[in-house]
């Protein structure tokens, strides 16, 4: 199977620095191990998020006090 290169890693920008440059590749580039594990770390983040809201605005759910604390500091 032909794969197309990765254009980040095609051109440069010269005025990049070294981080900056390895920064848009974890980012930006899904095909990298970096930018794999980057993108499964976002989507932890925005699932404890959603998770968060929900134990926050459902009174119903009868989560103790304690929690709903912790729970509102991640949330920040």
């Amino acid at each position: 199977m032909n794969q197309r290169p990765n254009a980040l890693h095609e051109h440069p920008e010269p005025w990049q620095s070294a981080l900056q440059r390895k920064l848009e590749v974890c980012i930006f580039g899904t095909s990298t191990p970096a930018g794999r594990r980057f993108d499964m770390a976002l989507i932890a983040v925005i699932l404890m998020s959603v998770i968060v809201v929900i134990l926050d605005l459902i009174p119903e759910l009868d989560v103790p006090s304690d929690v709903r604390e912790q729970a509102q500091r991640y949330e920040w």
